[in-house]
């Protein structure tokens, strides 16, 4: 047991006491280095400056668990000269192992954190490119003072990125978002080329999704709404309504005008213009208003009806007629679909792979207890998982996932009503 365990303190305490790696303690200043750049290693060349990512603190705390653990390594081999069998002596030995696991596996942990935050090299190419948008002074080359000026702001640029991991910044849900779709972008869009469609595949997808390429019948709907509040109660709110209706009846062209100082919606400004709307509707726009509206000629005031929380008076404004459209005039559309509907089957496989076996806990009584206020009521949200919509990757509506938000993998039962993959 003795012999197993000294030879696991000198093989792991060789690694940990040094407190890098080989090729950390083999690099110099002149060394050609590489770079991580979305996750793929760029060659920088040559190296020219280094910033560290340990601090001054970082770099006492890795020393005192050096220390700690010489001291027990020192406490071990003591115990293992005197070879007694001793019970007493046997059970610390045990014990003191399990203590400089236990360490050991903190300050591999510390050791990998210190590398995430490690020096981070500028390179011959990265100095080429920054000073290559230099104006020299002189009309001809950068002076010395002019590259270190160079170098420096590249410099402070390291320590600034390095400063804002330290401080969490990349915990912020609009720089989770950046990296995210950087990631994507590097790791699951680049690999679709527009080349990969050829045109018999294009012409067959518009020829299988027709109706998706033709422009709608829409009509522009003009509104006056009288909403029912706890202090407007039906009857109130159908009385204006109707004196409304009956000034229209005698004066059609004051529509805008009482609409801008009597309706309640958020179009009133517009003087009650909901804009051009197809069959399929409106955010925001009671389905009802948009189903008569379709009944209804150019030009004519409607009767007042109930629809949407209170007293609607409409007018159809325009029409358009549907325009059905060629492959050739739908040929960008159509390549773009095509693009995302690869786009979401590769994000998927590719969220797939990140899950791997990490452990995913929902609390689904929390998510349903929450009050939801929106932010933006007259339209969807911004998920971000692509889809067949044609919209670019990003921020695209996706497939609903099932309850509790996880998209795949076995659950069970989570201590506090939720559950765990």
């Amino acid at each position: 047991m003795r012999i197993s365990s000294l030879a696991l303190l000198f093989s792991v305490g060789i690694l940990s006491i040094s407190g890098c790696s080989t090729s950390e303690e083999g690099t110099t200043n002149n060394a050609p280095s590489t770079a991580v750049t979305g996750g793929e290693k760029e060659d920088v060349g040559e190296i020219i400056a280094s910033v560290s990512g340990m601090n001054a603190g970082q770099l006492s705390q890795h020393e005192k668990d050096i220390d700690t653990l010489q001291t027990i390594l020192k406490r071990l081999d003591r115990l293992a000269t005197n070879s007694s069998e001793n019970e007493q002596e046997s059970k610390e030995l045990i014990a003191l192992n399990h203590d400089l696991v236990s360490l050991i596996a903190t300050k591999v942990d510390n050791h990998r954190r210190m590398q995430e935050r490690s020096t981070m090299d500028i390179g011959v190419k990265e100095f080429q490119r920054a000073a290559g948008g230099q104006t020299p002074k002189n009309g001809k080359s950068l002076s010395h003072e002019e590259r270190m000026e160079v170098l420096n702001r590249l410099v402070d640029e390291k320590l600034l990125f390095l400063q804002a991991k330290d401080e969490g910044v990349d915990m912020n849900p609009k720089v989770q978002k950046v990296m995210v779709n950087t990631l994507l972008r590097d790791k699951v869009y680049s690999s679709v080329k527009n080349s990969d469609f050829d045109q018999d595949t294009l012409q067959a997808y518009f020829e299988e999704h027709h109706a998706e390429f033709v422009v709608p019948e829409k009509i522009q709907i003009k509104r006056i709404f009288v909403k029912v509040t706890t202090v407007r109660e039906n009857a109130e709110a159908k009385s204006i309504a109707e004196g409304l209706h009956a000034q229209l009846v005698q004066n059609p062209t004051m529509f805008k005008e009482l609409a801008i100082k009597h309706s309640d919606d958020p179009y009133k400004r517009r003087g009650g213009d909901l804009g051009f709307i197809s069959r399929e509707g409106k955010p925001g726009i009671d389905p009802v208003i948009v189903e008569k509206a379709f009944t209804m000629p150019v030009g004519k005031i409607s009767v007042v009806f109930e629809a949407g929380g209170g007293f609607n008076i409409i007018t159809v404004e325009n029409k358009r007629e549907a325009i059905s459209r060629t492959f050739e005039q739908m040929r960008g559309s159509v390549l773009r679909k095509v693009k995302n509907e690869r786009y979401k089957g590769l994000y998927d496989e590719y969220v797939e792979s990140v899950k791997g076996g990490r452990s995913i806990s929902v609390n689904e009584d929390m998510v349903d207890a929450i009050k939801i206020v929106a932010v933006r009521p007259t339209g969807p949200g911004a998920p971000t998982r692509p889809t067949s919509s044609g919209a670019t990757p990003g921020p695209s509506a996706g497939k609903s996932a099932p309850k509790g938000g996880v998209t795949s993998g076995k659950m069970k039962t989570h201590p506090k009503g939720g559950k765990t993959r």
